[in-house]
């Protein structure tokens, strides 16, 4: 990719979405989209995004800020509109007359910390969602200590159990969710002081 050019189109995973604002004139000065509590996880690329309603027809339209400077690394004025009713196709173009788009990441905002370590792996725990007892299988290549932590949506640890030192091979762990509230959680391994990567675990009631 040269300089200058778009990437190509690009499918996009929402994991936070503000609610809708509506303006019947343009706005002037910086607006604040509030977003709830998502824990994000180290070593992934989120990226701010707008999108667009009501303004021509067709499909909203998708603006994306891409590049900032060096001094107070806020996006500079030149941002990507991905437009998904493009002539001939769905594409990116580039503008520099958009607004700017900032996000703030504040505490506890800041999520759950996560590696992928090798030779442990970490299952689905099931059923899931749960309101009860949940079943998370795991394997080690080698014997290690081993807990067991979940996290709430802000990235805060609302249970921890200690399963112990586990030799190599498969195993299992029961954990009672009857304590949560309802809603969405995660949940890692401590594997010999390092956490395996995060997975989502839904309760009910």
């Amino acid at each position: 990719m040269g300089p200058g050019t778009p990437p190509a189109p690009a499918v996009f995973t929402e994991v936070a979405a503000s609610a809708t604002m509506s303006f019947s004139t343009s706005p002037t000065g910086w607006l604040t989209f509030k977003l709830p509590a998502t824990p994000l996880l180290a070593g992934s690329t989120y990226v701010a995004t707008i999108v667009t309603t009501g303004i021509a027809s067709g499909p909203p339209n998708l603006y994306v800020v891409l590049g900032a400077d060096n001094t107070t690394q806020q996006p500079d004025g030149i941002a990507l509109i991905y437009l998904p009713a493009a002539t001939p196709s769905a594409d990116w173009f580039t503008v520099s007359s958009l607004p700017m788009i900032r996000l703030n990441v504040v505490s506890p905002f800041a999520g759950i910390s996560e590696s992928n370590i090798e030779g442990v792996s970490v299952s689905q725990n099931m059923p899931n969602p749960t309101n009860g007892v949940s079943v998370i299988n795991f394997e080690l290549a080698k014997n290690a200590m081993v807990a067991l932590n979940v996290y709430d949506v802000t990235g805060k640890i609302v249970a921890t159990q200690n399963i112990g030192e586990q030799n190599a091979g498969s195993h299992s762990v029961n954990f009672n969710a009857a304590n949560l509230s309802a809603g969405l959680y995660y949940y890692s391994l401590t594997v010999n002081n390092a956490k395996t990567s995060a997975m989502k675990m839904v309760v009910i009631k």
